[in-house]
């Protein structure tokens, strides 16, 4: 869970992102904190601390007041907003893989929004580096390539930072198409779902860009390309 704290020093806000101790391994946490603060750009959340508690460790980051971009998700946007929320995201995953830091899990829920405007990549938990090719499955299935779930049944190794440019499509799929990919919903054999994703065509369906502005239609079939 994540609530607002302030210091009272000097009453400035922050975000405190509670997490249980128990979900991943000090190691998990630690690199999680160092890849975001590698990955910092005016388009990444930007992080301060990790304090480890009994049972339980807390994040404290910049606060972000206006919610994450799943809640725009079904909204008509106008073009140039969506272009501008593209960007932004682009522009922190360029970041980030100039680092040498693949975030590995973009999706709506991890792209939060500013009350002013900003728009920013946050979560870096399954975060890796871009130096050698992954041989794992990593991610949120629905906005993974096809070379990323086929991993679960062949070790090929595969570029974690093209994984993210696929995902921004997909999220950016979710977002002009204004509905959530099929696959997202729960009941889908897990097994099942990745013998899905390695089958289906990843270019978006007539449907989906019949009535789309032609430049964000070729967003889309840019970002969507496999690797």
């Amino acid at each position: 869970k994540v609530q607002l704290v302030t210091r009272v020093a000097d009453d400035q806000l922050f975000a405190a992102k509670f997490q249980p101790l128990h979900a991943a391994t000090s190691e998990m946490i630690l690199a999680e904190f160092q890849n975001q603060k590698l990955a910092s750009s005016p388009n990444t959340v930007e992080i301060y601390d990790v304090y480890f508690l009994e049972d339980s460790v807390v994040f404290i980051m910049e606060p972000m007041m206006g919610g994450d971009l799943l809640k725009l998700v079904g909204k008509k946007l106008p073009i140039p907003v969506s272009a501008y929320i593209a960007k932004s995201i682009m522009s922190g995953l360029l970041a980030s893989h100039a680092n040498d830091v693949a975030h590995c899990d973009i999706k709506p829920e991890n792209i939060l929004l500013g009350l002013n405007g900003e728009v920013k990549i946050c979560d870096y938990g399954l975060s890796q580096s871009t130096y050698d090719y992954s041989t794992s499955a990593v991610g949120t299935p629905p906005m993974m390539a096809p070379e990323i779930a086929l991993c679960v049944f062949e070790q090929l190794g595969y570029d974690a930072s093209k994984g993210d440019i696929f995902a921004l499509g997909q999220t950016m799929r979710e977002l002009l198409v204004g509905e959530l990919l099929t696959m997202r919903f729960d009941g889908v054999d897990e097994f099942a779902l990745y013998h899905q994703l390695n089958r289906r065509p990843t270019q978006p369906t007539t449907r989906e860009v019949e009535n789309m502005d032609a430049s964000a239609a070729q967003f889309l079939r840019m970002t969507l390309q496999q690797f």
